[in-house]
């Protein structure tokens, strides 16, 4: 009886611990869910928010000045099924289903499908009609963030 009364204090304590550091990481983890949607520095491209949650999701396929988007997609990322859930609003699977149409109707240039921060930075450096996303903390002097999501 006696080792049940001390275990208990130790329980209580080892719960509010294991409590105080899942605070901490859920803190943490949505630091680092900031995403930054990013055309190439030398790219003059703007959109608002709202447009570029459409290109993303299919329905806007040009930039106000009638240049086609091209969009730089890593879906199969954390951060890309991040964006797509908190910024686009709807699943990969929907937006993949919306540019299939899209592209079978000649409507929009078929995304270009990379698998990390890297390869956005280097295809919107490429082209000035590109436009991807990243994680922020990967912003550097080549991009040029144009919205950001989470923060």
């Amino acid at each position: 009886m006696y080792s049940t009364h001390t275990r208990r204090p130790m329980a209580r304590l080892s719960g509010i611990v294991v409590f105080a550091l899942a605070l901490l990481f859920a803190g943490a983890g949505q630091a680092s869910a900031q995403i930054s949607i990013v055309v190439g520095a030398g790219s003059s491209q703007t959109a608002s928010e709202s447009d570029l949650a459409q290109m993303f999701g299919g329905s806007l396929t040009s930039w106000s000045n009638g240049s086609q988007v091209q969009i730089v997609d890593q879906p199969d990322s954390p951060v890309g099924q991040t964006f797509y859930a908190d910024f686009v609003g709807r699943s990969v699977g929907q937006v993949r289903k919306a540019f299939t149409a899209l592209l079978l109707s000649g409507q929009a240039q078929r995304p270009e499908k990379v698998t990390d921060d890297a390869a956005v930075k280097a295809a919107v450096v490429r082209n000035p009609n590109a436009v991807g996303y990243i994680s922020s903390a990967a912003l550097d002097d080549t991009v040029r963030e144009i919205a950001r999501v989470g923060g």
